[in-house]
């Protein structure tokens, strides 16, 4: 064995000793007996300071307050102040050690404590600010639509004749307007930020830009400027023309606002994947001390401006996941330069493994749980909806599971595509969203539901159980276990049984088989199957009658 040496000041020649050492003054222990020579426990005085507040003494008679500590040796670290007396150097130098590493965390657990306070406050200040916002367009909305009631009733004449007014009331009602899309940029930023503006995909055509580019075609021509905005690409394309015609009409407000001669020229571009948007004016130019900062809220880059249009179009084109750039010189004109991804039919794309199960959805930790609860099947991963839509067609998968919101389409718009798929027609789809079902072979489902009953749920549209339909009559019951072993034996699949009054239109949605166990009443078998046909849009059902007919069981397929 080997032989550890101490010398008279208890100091350790073995790193091993050292650690053990180290580990009983931790845990208050006595220090091991190396040699018979060496029995004193060190005496140690420490007390731990937080500013005037005692954390720590390690006895009773040391003072509460950090005045009293005369003699004693002083280790300060930021806030945190310790008090330390030792006579013994080496366990000195290892209460210094672990000390610092004390001090340390307590520093870091008050740092983590200030931060957790400050984002709160941060967060509370930004709520507050966001209703405010809120609150505060809804309440102006209202006295805005009066005047512009008013306005209306004037130019009908309700009020007289106004026709020498009438240059007056344009201005008003020009006011109006920039009043009104003012009120429009503080609701949707509010919204945005507080994630409660949901994308809509639509059918979109040109002609639907038609009155605001003659809006802005007039403000154009009262300032003498010359106005061209023209659309090009194919039509209709899938968008969403609420937030398409805000970032128009922001960047052409901007471009009338900031041009006092010159041109105003730009187009929208359908092309491939993209849609495509740029406009251009002949202005005053963004400051360069300006162009970091142009997309924040409340930065103009004139006096005057509210700087919430250009940050409204930078909320949207990065909720659509797209790009903006601008090229911008002081006295020559800005020009910007916006792409938005579009989902589109993939026009080549490979047919690849087949697989169970197609997961869509942007969110990781949502990935994460459907891929828990789908473990048994072959899962494959997509993150927007153009990636889904091409992975749908390589795969042909036995399931598409999709969230409503996904970064460039809706995820009913982009599964009522799906649908229209030949090759998906005996896919399922699952919608995770609570709600009605309504005329639809999609199923609607909620992640709030219960795990298990999710699993369960999924494993039934995935093909691995059956629904056993019964007629609610003990002579047909006393036929059950039959019924159920002569299909196991067939389709070896998981068997649900349920009484013919209690289906709904979840189970039609839910399962692809069904058994139909009934006495011999043809009204019965008829009034179900239309009940499976009205359901199925397409040949995914299958169906096998047993009927009781005078005591013999009897079936067909």
């Amino acid at each position: 064995m080997a032989t550890v040496c101490i010398d008279g000041n208890a100091s350790m020649a073995n790193p091993i000793g050292r650690e053990r050492y180290r580990r009983c003054l931790i845990w208050g222990c006595s220090p091991p007996r190396w040699r018979e020579d060496v029995t004193k426990h060190p005496e140690v005085n420490l007390a731990v300071f937080n500013k005037d507040r005692l954390l720590y003494k390690n006895l009773k008679m040391l003072p509460d307050v950090p005045f009293d500590y005369t003699g004693f040796e002083r280790l300060d670290y930021r806030t945190v102040t310790i008090f330390l007396k030792v006579d013994d150097p080496f366990t000195k130098r290892l209460l210094h050690e672990l000390l610092n590493d004390v001090a340390f965390k307590l520093l870091q657990i008050e740092d983590s404590e200030k931060i957790e306070r400050l984002y709160s406050e941060l967060k509370e200040v930004s709520n507050y600010r966001l209703t405010f916002m809120r609150s505060i367009s809804h309440e102006l909305k209202t006295p805005l639509n009066v005047i512009q009631g008013n306005l209306q009733l004037a130019k009908l004449g309700v009020y007289g004749d106004v026709s020498h007014l009438s240059e007056l009331l344009e201005e008003i009602e020009s006011a109006v307007k920039r009043a009104t899309q003012l009120i429009n940029n503080l609701l949707d930023l509010s919204r945005i930020e507080t994630e409660g503006f949901y994308v809509k995909v639509e059918p979109v055509r040109f002609e639907m830009f038609k009155q605001i580019m003659k809006e802005y075609e007039l403000l154009a021509q009262q300032k003498g400027l010359h106005f061209d905005f023209h659309f090009q690409g194919e039509e209709p394309f899938s968008g969403d023309f609420r937030i398409i015609s805000t970032i128009l009409s922001n960047l052409l407000s901007n471009a009338v606002k900031y041009t006092g001669c010159g041109e105003i020229k730009g187009f929208l571009q359908v092309r491939g994947d993209r849609i495509i948007i740029e406009v251009s004016d002949t202005g005053s130019g963004i400051p360069l001390e300006l162009q970091e900062k142009i997309f924040e809220p409340f930065v103009s880059g004139e006096s005057g401006g509210s700087g919430l249009g250009l940050a409204i179009v930078k909320k949207f084109v990065d909720l659509l996941k797209g790009k903006i750039t601008f090229i911008s010189n002081v006295g020559e004109g800005t020009t910007f330069h916006i792409e938005i991804p579009r989902v589109y039919r993939p026009s080549h794309y490979e047919n690849k493994e087949h697989v169970n199960v197609l997961l869509i959805e942007p969110d990781e930790s949502t990935r994460r749980l459907l891929r828990k609860i789908v473990s048994d099947y072959t899962v494959v991963e997509a993150l927007t909806g153009q990636e889904g839509y091409l992975k749908a067609l390589e795969h042909s998968p036995d399931l598409v599971i999709t969230g409503l919101r996904l970064p460039d389409i809706g995820g009913d718009e982009l599964l009522y595509r799906l649908r229209g798929e030949e090759a998906l027609n005996r896919s399922k789809l699952v919608l995770y969203v609570g709600g009605k079902i309504e005329k639809t072979d999609t199923y609607l489902m909620g992640l709030e539901i219960d795990i298990g009953e999710l699993a369960s749920r999924l494993k039934i549209l995935l093909g691995d159980k059956l629904l056993l339909v019964y007629d609610d009559d003990e002579k047909v019951k006393i036929h059950l276990e039959q019924v159920k072993s002569f299909i196991k034996a067939l389709l070896d699949r998981e068997i649900m049984a349920k009484g013919l009054e209690m289906v709904d239109e979840r189970d039609f949605l839910l399962y692809d088989t069904f058994v139909l166990l009934v006495q011999g009443d043809p009204e019965i078998i008829a009034t179900f199957m239309r009940r499976i046909r009205k359901m199925f849009y397409s040949n995914m059902a299958i169906a096998i009658v047993f009927v009781l007919t005078g005591g013999e069981l009897k079936w067909q397929g």
